[in-house]
Formats: structure tokens, C-alpha cells, sequence
């Protein structure tokens, strides 16, 4: 059931900008979001979500086929962001929390949001969890999963965290060869050959 959860909310965040990046990529994000009551207000919800992850482990423990519904619920924040906002006078348009398309997307063809550094780590780091999940968690249509993996290796700056997309890469491609279907085929060759060449491309780059 848990993993079934965490599949599905993985697919929905590779193909939509998760709400986080969405507010912070708004122009005056971080005037508020620095803000000391709006830390306060967010450390008050954090320690809600885990009181509440503990209480339903410790619930589920006891009675295993007890469904536990979390208290601090995504809607719940998205609301409380949109509430912080409007309270400082800036009035969110609904694409602004990500309910209407539009835009440079970081991931999927769903909710969009400019490419930042954080974006773009984020996406990466999503995609790398999905397919951390195995074959079986793979999602039917692997572009946003591959363009954000493909995005970290042509911008990331930071060793570690390219070391890190490279080896996502890596599982990625063993995995399509583990489907052994013939439509996985032609992403495996597509793949292998952007990553070739990106490889030649930095090399004459380095060369020049």
C-alpha cells in the first residue's frame, strides 16, 4: 500500500513542478518566505506532518489493516502558502500553485515553472528516486524522467550531484535493458546516444 503511495506521488511530481518550486520561483518568494513569522508558521506545520508520520506509524504497528488519512495534507499547505502570500498583499494567480499550465516546465507536459538550480536538482533528484523503485515503478511514458536526468548532466556544477545523476543514468539504461520489449529499445539507443553525445560535445569543448 505504502509503496504503491510513494510510486504514485513520485509519477505526479516528475510530470508536475512540485508546489515548493512553483513558490519559489515566484518573484517575491524570498522576501516572505525569510519572513520570521512565516518560519514560525512553517515549523509549526512540519512538526505537525511528522507528529502525525510517527502517531501512524506507531497506530499501524498495532493494527496493521488500519488506514491511517494524514492530518497535513499537500492541499493543507498549498492552501497555507496561498494564504502567507495574499496576507502580504501579493494575490497568486492559480498557476502560481501550480493549477494551470503555462510556461518552461522543469519535468512533465503538467504543471510548469522556470528552470532554476533548485528546480533542477529537485527534478533530477525525483527522477533518480523513481528509478531507484525498480522496473516495476517506471512510469509509462519516460521523457520527463530521462529530461531531467539528461538537464542535471548538461548543467549540474556540483561533482557530487553529477556523480549522482550519472549513476541514475546507469541503472536507467540497465532497466531498459531489463524490460527486453521492443519499444524500451529504441529510449535505450536514444538515450545511450544523447549521452555520447554530450560526452563528445564537453570533450571538444575542453579541447577548444
Amino acid at each position: 500500500l505504502y509503496w504503491k503511495a510513494c510510486q504514485g506521488l513520485l509519477h505526479d511530481m516528475i510530470h508536475n513542478a512540485p508546489n515548493c518550486i512553483i513558490v519559489d520561483s515566484h518573484d517575491l518568494s524570498s522576501s516572505i518566505t525569510s519572513h520570521e513569522n512565516v518560519i514560525r508558521i512553517c515549523d509549526v506545520i512540519l512538526h505537525s506532518a511528522l507528529e502525525n508520520a510517527v502517531n501512524n506509524n506507531h497506530n499501524n504497528e498495532k493494527s496493521p489493516t488500519m488506514v491511517m488519512m494524514p492530518s497535513v495534507t499537500a492541499a493543507r499547505v498549498v492552501e497555507m502558502w496561498r494564504t502567507i502570500f495574499c496576507s502580504k498583499g501579493i494575490e497568486l494567480p492559480s498557476s502560481a500553485l501550480g493549477e494551470n499550465p503555462s510556461g518552461s516546465s522543469i519535468s512533465g507536459s503538467g504543471r510548469r515553472c522556470p528552470v532554476t538550480t533548485s528546480s533542477m536538482r529537485i527534478s533530477a533528484s525525483i527522477a533518480g528516486s523513481v528509478i531507484s523503485m525498480g522496473e516495476q515503478a517506471l512510469p509509462p511514458k519516460l521523457t520527463p524522467v530521462i529530461r531531467a536526468l539528461m538537464t542535471s548532466l548538461k548543467n549540474e556544477q556540483s561533482e557530487t550531484r553529477r556523480k549522482n545523476t550519472c549513476q541514475w543514468l546507469v541503472h536507467l539504461i540497465r532497466l531498459l535493458s531489463l524490460r527486453g520489449t521492443d519499444d524500451m529499445a529504441p529510449i535505450r539507443s536514444k538515450l545511450l546516444s544523447n549521452i555520447c553525445n554530450l560526452a563528445q560535445a564537453k570533450n571538444d569543448g575542453m579541447m577548444a
